[in-house]
């Protein structure tokens, strides 16, 4: 580790964990003066992940009967913070169905397709004349329902029960609460703010429960109850898609491994990729803020080393790449995770000598060598990436087990009952 990694690991943790107190004292101070939590939930109308987490909604506030809710209704996401819109639509489409097949209280279509612009918009003309919070949730769960499941005889029904604003209005209304929410300090809908931290969608309940004072019994009552999984043990291939500079795959990659490394009948095919930047696909400042405090609050609540961060763009990546390339296959798991942890862990500048060549040398591999090889692992990064688009996809880490595909670490419990079908 070099002064200055070290120097600026330090300040990003120092920035992670201040995030976390400074979201206790401002729950805290609210508790204390204020007396009732407000929860600012953002919703989308056309955002599949937004439509899950208003129907999980009234059971988690009927679980806080103290806290409030306030409702804004927002466009879809900038195109900054939202690269590939149609891909990220027809994925959220997937993945509300797989989400709803784990949960039964959560309704939605098993091939819906996107909505129609004209509906989308009349919607919003309705949920936009709604003030009330409370009341903006029962009108979005059956717009929402009536708009995703092609009934139009109920979406007429729904946006003539709560009226609608002017559509001259709408436009406009919708961009003062997407200028709110970026204010704010986020870019896209499905997500609630409280105590100065965000929550993304109902896979983010939890950590809101927990901040609200949630003990198990509270859990429990306040979170969508899941089906249970059948009881046949795993087997197979899961395909993990990564990126050394996302700190998502980190999270997920150990998580995969403290659960099947040990598993001769699971066997785990690791497809490294370039960071999204280096293919061309931008990430604005205040997305990278987010997804670096929502990996720190993952990493802590699944027991991974986090927090201590040096980038590795350019030359650091490229340098894990070569040590991946290197390895013997069977050895790629171990060196995949020393490099996650050097980077996102220990703050280790792998662009310096000295540093990589002590991350060579813990797994066994000699640092000169490895930076002498040749370029295979450019072609075998580019075929990685086409494969992911294939898919439909193109964020990390990405799953594949058998016909089955997913993104993110947030669903590995998908991934294992995938492994666990016949």
């Amino acid at each position: 580790m070099t002064f200055a990694s070290r120097t600026r690991g330090a300040l990003v943790h120092a920035y992670l964990r201040a995030g976390t107190r400074q979201a206790v004292w401002h729950r805290m101070r609210s508790r204390v003066w204020a007396g009732t939590p407000t929860l600012t939930f953002w919703h989308q109308v056309d955002d599949p992940w937004s439509h899950l987490l208003a129907q999980a909604l009234p059971r988690f506030l009927a679980a806080f009967p103290a806290a409030e809710l306030a409702m804004e209704i927002v466009p879809p996401p900038a195109a900054d913070a939202d690269p590939e819109p149609q891909l990220r639509l027809a994925h959220g489409i997937r993945d509300a169905a797989a989400l709803a097949s784990l949960y039964p209280e959560l309704d939605f279509p098993r091939a819906p397709e996107a909505l129609p612009d004209d509906r989308v918009r009349r919607a919003n003309a309705a949920l936009l004349s709604v003030a009330d919070g409370r009341e903006r949730l029962d009108a979005a769960i059956q717009i929402g329902r009536a708009l995703w499941n092609d009934r139009p005889d109920d979406l007429r029904q729904g946006i003539g029960a709560v009226g609608a604003v002017p559509g001259h209005r709408i436009d406009p209304l919708l961009e003062d609460a997407y200028t709110r929410l970026r204010a704010a300090g986020h870019y896209q809908g499905a997500m609630i703010r409280y105590g100065g931290e965000w929550y993304w969608g109902v896979d983010r309940l939890w950590h809101l429960a927990r901040a609200l004072g949630a003990d198990e019994a509270g859990l429990a009552r306040a979170l969508p109850s899941a089906t249970p999984g059948r009881g046949t043990a795993p087997r197979g291939q899961v395909e993990v898609f990564f990126s050394f500079r996302s700190p998502y795959s980190y999270v997920g990659l150990q998580r995969l491994a403290e659960r099947y490394g040990a598993d001769p009948a699971v066997t785990l095919e690791l497809r490294p990729l370039l960071p999204m930047v280096t293919r061309g696909l931008a990430v604005p400042e205040m997305k990278k803020l987010y997804i670096a405090r929502d990996a720190y609050r993952e990493a802590r609540v699944h027991g991974v080393p986090f927090g201590r961060v040096y980038d590795p763009l350019g030359e650091g990546v490229e340098r894990c790449l070569r040590l991946f390339e290197a390895a013997p296959p069977d050895q790629r798991l171990a060196v995949s995770l020393a490099a996650f942890r050097a980077i996102w862990a220990e703050a280790e500048d792998l662009t310096d000598d000295a540093s990589f060549a002590r991350l060579a040398a813990e797994v066994g591999l000699d640092a000169a060598q490895v930076l002498a090889g040749g370029d295979a692992w450019r072609g075998r990064v580019e075929a990685n990436r086409a494969e992911l688009g294939t898919l439909g996809l193109w964020g990390v880490p990405s799953f594949r087990v058998g016909d089955g595909v997913t993104w993110g670490q947030d669903r590995l419990d998908l991934v294992h009952r995938w492994l666990c079908e016949p």
